[in-house]
């Protein structure tokens, strides 16, 4: 009698101290509402951070975009972002292949396009194709940002985040800071740069409506004057693109998708450069013949499309978009 009563005084702290986090984590759950970017912990306690409106694109893209139906799942830089609109490349494609936008912004670096990828393909376990589309200028290149965030939170240990009340956590933060309704402060907008970088050009409520209604896709107006140049790619380093386009292929076959590769589109013409980046790339093509390049690797198109070096402007990226969408009807479709 004595160890049970000894035992009861062990456990029924224990046990009611289980019932007390569970009705708390019940609790948070019913108060975790919309939007759903807004708890992303890519944003949670990364006021002071730099790029911080490109985590506000990458928080939207993983919580509002990536739930959407796709069959077709892209990644990769901006190029992609803002080159692609899905709801064009579906007019060309049948039902069962729906393509959907998870391109990011440079800062979440290639490491965060691997990761996205594995996080979609995990989401739509019956996705058919990985389409991966980033600049040639980026593909070589190292560069800095937050992919080892995306990595942690949502591939490594994405059960932590799964908590309710860290959720409503990251909610209330993010609320206080980018706000519900009145946004403010941090949107990429290509024209209105402040002190500690870009501005929002619109609430980031408002630019996930958007995104989600254009199912990925990013309209930016740049207009630069067009100079004939040679491309120079910064920083190439050839085993860097060989290993980065392993890890996708590897990615891809994890989830039995197959993958397609899209570089972005230039305006600059032919060098040794882009002939270096297009012998390594069919290097790889030809140990991995399953890879599907619809378009040229390195293609240049005309110039008024492309409202900077690697950006397509609406229009640009309408016809662009056209063009692709009757490419993967020929390869996919049979």
């Amino acid at each position: 009698m004595n160890s049970f009563i000894s035992g009861f005084k062990v456990f029924a702290p224990l046990c009611a101290a289980v019932i007390c986090i569970v009705v708390v984590e019940l609790l948070c759950a019913a108060l975790v509402n919309e939007p759903a970017f807004m708890k992303s912990p890519l944003l949670h306690m990364a006021y002071r951070k730099p790029v911080r409106s490109e985590r506000v694109n990458s928080a939207i893209k993983l919580h509002s975009i990536m739930p959407l139906p796709g069959s077709i799942l892209q990644v990769g830089d901006s190029t992609g972002l803002v080159g692609v609109q899905p709801r064009i490349v579906n007019n060309y494609l049948p039902a069962s292949l729906r393509l959907l936008n998870l391109s990011m912004t440079m800062p979440a670096q290639f490491t965060g396009h691997e990761s996205t990828a594995e996080a979609a393909l995990q989401a739509h376990p019956d996705a058919k194709y990985l389409l991966l589309m980033v600049s040639p200028f980026a593909i070589g290149m190292n560069s800095e940002g937050f992919g080892e965030d995306i990595r942690r939170n949502y591939v490594q240990f994405p059960w932590v985040w799964a908590l309710p009340s860290l959720r409503l956590r990251a909610l209330v933060t993010n609320t206080v800071f980018y706000g519900r309704d009145t946004g403010g402060r941090l949107w990429l907008d290509g024209a209105s740069v402040g002190e500690s970088g870009p501005v929002l050009s619109k609430a980031p409520r408002e630019e996930s409506e958007d995104l989600t209604g254009a199912l990925g896709w990013m309209q930016i107006n740049r207009h630069q004057n067009f100079v004939p140049y040679a491309c120079v790619l910064p920083n190439y380093d050839d085993k860097l693109v060989t290993a980065r386009l392993q890890k996708m292929y590897e990615i891809a076959a994890r989830h039995r998708a197959g993958l397609l590769l899209v570089l972005g589109p230039v305006k600059c013409g032919p060098s040794g450069d882009t002939e270096r980046l297009e012998s390594t790339i069919r290097q790889f093509l030809s140990a991995h013949p399953d890879i599907v390049v619809p378009l040229p690797i390195v293609d240049a198109i005309n110039p008024a499309d492309l409202g900077d070096d690697v950006h397509l402007t609406p229009e640009g990226s309408r016809r662009y978009s056209e063009r692709l969408g009757t490419a993967l009807r020929h390869a996919l479709v049979q």
